[in-house]
């Protein structure tokens, strides 16, 4: 008998190749995929379902634990919740706070927490118009994961690329996140929580973002990740820390990965993003220091109060 029971729901099929790993590990796992374009990913490497809905109608008595390998869909996450289903990931919450810059700023003034200067605009051509006005180094940031964000290497780099994103169709109502570049260096911390109660210890990613080596190339998001967990107290943990309130009551369930900047002069602590979902890079790197994840997943669904699992 398997020891425990996943759907893995894949908006875009990113995660399918979990569920192979669970079932190496006597689980049993099957994926589903949510875009009809791209179904036929994993093809003959793992086992699938054609409609979630197909395992939700059978399972009775709740057996079955659903995970989110993605943002989107997060009102059919919430939903399952709702019905009594283990969700690991996922939620209108997980949605909004990756895709809207906004909210992920909002979210960081109400835990207390500083985040570098940023303007919102409604597009790259008004982003373009500021730039222009206020030289300086930038970063760029559009909404909704429409194209990668970019790090600027000067005032004349970032206008060319809000020009070339200004030519772009598919942009043209994107809003535009423009962020001052602060000198330092960026590190990953993530914490997984069960109804807003931490899952411990922490563990930390530093991650090269570009093609080629010494930070050259195009930026691919993540090229590289060096991947750790500590139960020492560091001051980046307890930035993290703050956010408890909020997630208590916002009763999440998932992981959260916080990317802070250190900046070099001073040490300050700065909030860039979150990313409420795997981490693929950082991931492959994790699954190697655990030896049953879905073990670890449905652990995670026992915890009352905080308290350290792995």
């Amino acid at each position: 008998m398997p020891k425990h029971k996943f759907l893995i729901y894949s908006t875009e099929g990113w995660g399918w190749n979990i569920a192979p790993l669970l079932q190496d590990m006597g689980h049993e796992a099957v994926v589903y995929i949510a875009d009809p374009e791209i179904k036929h990913i994993g093809d003959g490497l793992c086992d699938k379902v054609d409609d979630w809905r197909e395992i939700a109608a059978k399972d009775r008595y709740r057996e079955w634990i659903f995970v989110w390998d993605n943002i989107k869909d997060g009102e059919i996450a919430d939903y399952l919740r709702r019905e009594g289903w283990r969700v690991w990931g996922g939620g209108k919450f997980a949605d909004r706070l990756e895709k809207d810059r906004e909210f992920g700023r909002m979210f960081c003034e109400r835990a207390g927490l500083k985040t570098p200067p940023s303007q919102t605009f409604p597009n790259a051509q008004t982003a373009l118009e500021f730039v222009q006005e206020n030289p300086g180094r930038y970063v760029l940031k559009p909404h909704d994961n429409k194209i990668a964000v970019y790090v600027s290497y000067g005032h004349e780099d970032a206008i060319e690329m809000l020009e070339y994103w200004s030519s772009l169709s598919g942009l043209k109502n994107t809003k535009i996140d423009v962020q001052k570049y602060i000198e330092g260096r960026n590190i990953d911390v993530e914490v997984w929580w069960h109804n807003g109660n931490l899952i411990g210890p922490p563990n930390y990613d530093i991650e090269t973002k570009f093609f080629y080596p010494d930070d050259m190339g195009p930026i691919v998001g993540c090229m590289t990740s060096v991947v750790w967990w500590s139960r020492q107290p560091s001051r980046t943990w307890d930035l993290v820390r703050q956010i408890q309130p909020l997630m208590k009551r916002l009763k999440w369930t998932g992981p959260i990965s916080c990317n802070i900047i250190v900046e070099e002069s001073t040490h300050e602590l700065y909030v860039s993003e979150w990313t409420p979902r795997f981490g693929y890079n950082a991931y492959y790197c994790l699954w190697e220091l655990y030896p049953d994840w879905g073990e670890l997943f449905a652990r995670t669904f026992e915890v009352e109060d905080d308290e350290v699992v792995w």
